[in-house]
């Protein structure tokens, strides 16, 4: 059996531990948040694998859009993309087109994804290379604070529709990009 002392000491305990979870409930900066605004910012990397003639390379891409909807689910957007390896550096420049949907858990999204551009892929020596990137992806995204948010692509396969030295008639990797972003 505990003592009163024991009771009152745990008392205590629970009080200043529901009053400090309150305390975190109610700042700008909750987990789990909504979308901030309607533009969204993001950094991701990951690796971008062999699945065809061009060779697995090291992937960044940074993302630039805005809503086209009120509800910030429907993204128009920039994303230039670097992809670089031993022989070859890959400049994807695509514009991109996004769409998120949100889960039962609160601010957790899926979202299917569309990018395409142009395609500029360099060997270190020799002439570039010009070609069309067409990139479908697909990922998942959390909303930790209502001004950032973390996620994943598990899928993205770029295809790369090209007839010269460097680009087959098509070409295509498997990227993997684990990335952290904004919303404003």
């Amino acid at each position: 059996m505990r003592t009163p002392k024991t009771l009152l000491r745990l008392a205590v305990a629970t009080l200043a531990a529901a009053s400090t979870l309150h305390a975190l409930e109610s700042t700008a900066f909750a987990i789990g948040e909504e979308k901030a605004g309607p533009f969204m910012g993001n950094l991701k990397i990951g690796p971008a694998i062999r699945l065809d003639d061009i060779p697995t390379q090291f992937a960044m891409e940074l993302e630039i859009a805005g809503a086209l909807d009120r509800g910030n689910d429907a993204y128009l957007g920039f994303n230039p993309q670097f992809q670089f390896s031993d022989g070859l550096t890959t400049i994807n420049l695509t514009a991109t087109f996004q769409y998120d949907i949100e889960l039962p858990v609160k601010a957790l999204y899926l979202y299917p994804k569309i990018n395409a551009g142009l395609a500029i892929q360099a060997p270190n020596r020799g002439d570039a290379a010009l070609g069309f990137a067409l990139q479908p992806e697909f990922g998942i995204k959390y909303q930790l604070v209502e001004h950032a948010h973390i996620g994943a692509e598990p899928i993205s396969i770029p295809l790369y529709l090209g007839n010269n030295r460097y680009i087959g008639a098509v070409d295509a990797q498997y990227r993997l990009f684990f990335y952290g972003g904004f919303d404003i």
